[in-house]
């Protein structure tokens, strides 16, 4: 019987409370007699809140987890969990739960401490926070040769719009694409944001591309500041992330170094082994609005 693996990882939910030796913890809501615990609910809603899609309110999103544990009740009454797709995808969840469990067990980050580093992180990035703006750009991507970009670059800083700049291009059988996009000051590639802080509205820039020219007008900004209150959960958040990265490349080597490991089937030569986790160097702020 053919079982879908995103079913079965909906079982977790359901089983890996029952390994746990302690009281229950304080309930959200009840599912059949089942517990939603008030702990879990909020760490689904924490991390619902830097989800890329539009984040769901509370009460729909408990409204979705109890949806969710009706279906994994449902599997487990009629035995999915002994099927041993789904029973190795519980297995592999529940590993990945206790490694995140060690590794958070291992990280020892204080809360005064937390509170200090994430207003240092404040205060240092002051263009992501303090001075966070709101940028609307159009683009037209030129598809040029290299000896062609000084001369789009000299046409567009006397070109009064891109629809000009356009016709010129058109002109000259130099194919491009035309986009628009509304970004936050912490989704823009830090090269084009230099450009972007020190231009004003309607000017043009042009940045040199393999293959040709991206040609920018910036047609408004705005200030869209956070403060260190509303930033603090964020910045918890990237700093947690990379703390957590550290902990497990050093956990990791000493563990290995004391482990008994044999490769069973042979994937052909091995590569040095990477860091364990990989942290984006992006801050994790929700999209910015229309």
């Amino acid at each position: 019987m053919a079982v879908s693996l995103r079913i079965a990882v909906l079982l977790v939910g359901l089983l890996l409370p029952a390994c746990s030796r302690h009281a229950p913890p304080p309930a959200a809501a009840k599912v059949n007699g089942k517990d939603i615990s008030i702990a879990y609910f909020k760490q689904a809603l924490a991390q619902s809140a830097f989800s890329a899609s539009a984040r769901p309110e509370p009460a729909r999103l408990m409204e979705a987890m109890i949806d969710r544990e009706l279906l994994a009740q449902q599997a487990v009454k009629i035995e999915l969990d002994r099927n041993p797709l789904v029973a190795q995808a519980i297995d592999g969840a529940r590993t990945g739960v206790l490694a995140q469990a060690y590794l958070e067990h291992s990280l020892g980050w204080a809360p005064d401490e937390a509170r200090a580093e994430v207003q240092s992180f404040y205060n240092e990035n002051p263009a992501f926070f303090a001075q966070r703006r709101i940028y609307r750009i159009f683009e037209l991507a030129a598809i040029a040769p290299q000896d062609q970009v000084a001369a789009i670059t000299e046409r567009a800083s006397r070109a009064g719009s891109l629809q000009e700049l356009a016709d010129w291009l058109k002109s000259r059988n130099l194919a491009f694409n035309v986009g628009g996009v509304t970004k936050s000051t912490e989704h823009i590639a830090p090269d084009l944001l230099r450009r972007l802080s020190a231009m004003k509205d309607g000017q043009i820039t042009v940045i040199e591309v393999p293959g040709g020219a991206s040609i920018v007008q910036l047609v408004q900004s705005e200030s869209a500041p956070l403060s260190q209150e509303q930033a603090a959960p964020m910045i918890e958040q990237l700093l947690l992330a990379r703390k957590q990265a550290e902990v497990a490349e050093r956990e990791i080597k000493a563990l290995r170094a004391s482990a008994s490991i044999q490769h069973v089937v042979d994937l052909g030569p091995r590569a040095t082994r990477q860091a364990s986790a990989r942290v984006s160097s992006e801050i994790p702020l929700p999209p910015a609005g229309p």
